[in-house]
């Protein structure tokens, strides 16, 4: 019912003000290795990356379109000799202490690195936003939050890291309680409640100015 209700206030809204009400950053699509069901009949394959960087430093990322989904930028210094940089992804293990979200991203180098590199993943925007990117040494290995932050433009979370290894976004799981689960069914209704605000306050100023056109005679 409240997202019935937001799609009509949405509805009314859009017929009242001229276009332009209001404009978001579009999300990007997301090429997932293991798609949701509800995504899987659009999904495209997500692609890996590889590429040599050498002591003054470099650039590595996949090639998916039109945004990479994975990239890694290893600065001047940062290693010894010249290296070979394998970008591979992979679906997500279920871990016991942490939920991890679209795909996992395996970074692998013959070379250690000497200083810290940032890794650049894509967040899947229909999954709960991640609250960290997370870092294991193989895709079996125990899985460590690395921090991070979002471009909320661009839906790109990066992160520094100190070595090569297994990268993904996610959240730490919490033990299961008497709360309110947001990835079930109240996920949709916390966004359409938050819908419903701020068109209800945005609607007293779109009716005035409406209804307070000059009239054409």
């Amino acid at each position: 019912m409240l997202l019935a209700g937001a799609c009509i206030l949405y509805a009314g809204a859009a017929w009242v003000v001229r276009p332009g009400f209001y404009e978001g950053f579009p999300a990007p699509n997301y090429d997932y290795v293991s798609p949701p069901q509800d995504v899987a009949p659009f999904n495209i394959p997500p692609t890996s990356g590889s590429g040599d960087v050498g002591p003054s430093g470099g650039v590595v990322t996949t090639h998916d379109q039109p945004i990479a989904q994975a990239g890694i930028s290893v600065p001047a210094g940062a290693l010894a000799s010249p290296t070979h940089v394998d970008i591979q992804p992979f679906a997500p293990p279920h871990p016991a202490s942490v939920t991890l979200e679209g795909n996992v991203y395996c970074i692998t180098a013959a070379t250690a690195l000497n200083a810290p590199a940032r890794v650049t993943l894509l967040v899947p925007p229909t999954e709960p936003f991640p609250t960290a990117m997370y870092l294991a040494p193989d895709r079996t290995g125990t899985w460590t939050s690395i921090g991070g932050s979002v471009d909320l433009s661009t839906y790109l979370m990066s992160a520094s890291t100190n070595s090569f290894g297994c990268f993904a976004v996610g959240y730490p799981k919490t033990k299961a309680g008497p709360g309110l689960d947001v990835r079930g069914s109240v996920l949709p209704l916390v966004v359409a409640l938050l819908i419903a605000v701020v068109l209800l306050g945005g609607l007293p100023v779109a009716l005035r100015r409406r209804y307070n056109r000059p009239r054409v005679r």
